[in-house]
């Protein structure tokens, strides 16, 4: 079963590749992964990953938890739950179009 979790408050100097790379060792099990860009609120980003198993989530947690926080001005949110799931399930459901 697959889980997404949502790697939040991130500086706004992070760049997809350098989050990327930092989770190099877990690369062949990351299904997906996404960047959003600079919060005007916050002044922060936002990553999302799919990865394959739950085992390989709560390891990238652990590990993002040490790598994306190098100083506390931007402390890491990390979010990984079923709800998440579920709306990753509508988004593809909702992004399918039927033509006539």
């Amino acid at each position: 079963m697959s889980c997404v979790i949502e790697v939040c408050n991130l500086p706004p100097y992070f760049t997809k590749q350098q989050v990327d790379q930092s989770l190099q060792n877990f690369k062949d099990k990351i299904v997906y992964s996404q960047m959003f860009g600079v919060k005007k609120e916050t002044g922060t980003r936002t990553a999302q990953f799919t990865f394959a198993d739950q085992q390989t989530a709560t390891e990238a947690i652990i590990l993002a938890n040490t790598l994306f926080s190098p100083n506390n001005k931007y402390p890491v949110i990390l979010k990984a739950n079923k709800v998440l799931q579920n709306q990753q399930v509508k988004r593809s459901e909702s992004s399918k179009r039927t033509t006539i």
